[in-house]
């Protein structure tokens, strides 16, 4: 009898909480703005004030109010989600191409020395030639 009951479902796993859709569509949200960010070149910074401003704007929706996604949680999903995913994708699709070119150098940003690894290949697929950035690494002072 103990054994039967381990091994089976427990009859709560069969029904989801009543504002499961809800919390789905903000933790979508949540992995879309930080994908916007990247995009149009912003700082994480400036997300400190948007998820906030969306729950002003949007104070009637469910969604926008449980949007969470400030610096901290953005830049999370950044370097552990989107770019581990892009680098991955950049990778695949350097599979099928026969010729690339790498560059690097350093500039200095600040006190900071940016090192940036660039890769670039033609890709008749993808329309033309192609230039990604592989990875991206500093060095303080």
């Amino acid at each position: 009898m103990v054994r039967t009951s381990a091994l089976s479902a427990k009859v709560t796993s069969f029904f989801q909480p009543k504002h499961a859709m809800e919390s789905l569509k903000a933790r979508a949200a949540e992995a879309a703005l930080p994908f916007h960010t990247v995009t149009h070149h912003q700082s994480y910074k400036s997300m400190d004030c948007t998820a906030g401003l969306m729950r002003k704007l949007f104070a009637d929706s469910q969604t926008a109010t449980s949007i969470t996604c400030a610096r901290t949680k953005t830049e999370a999903i950044i370097n552990n989600i989107i770019g581990p995913h892009m680098a991955a994708e950049l990778v695949k699709s350097l599979n099928d191409i026969n010729c690339i070119g790498i560059a690097t150098d350093a500039s200095n940003h600040g006190a900071e020395k940016l090192f940036p690894i660039i890769i670039q290949y033609f890709d008749w697929k993808a329309g033309g030639i192609q230039t990604k950035l592989l990875e991206l690494d500093s060095t303080p002072n």
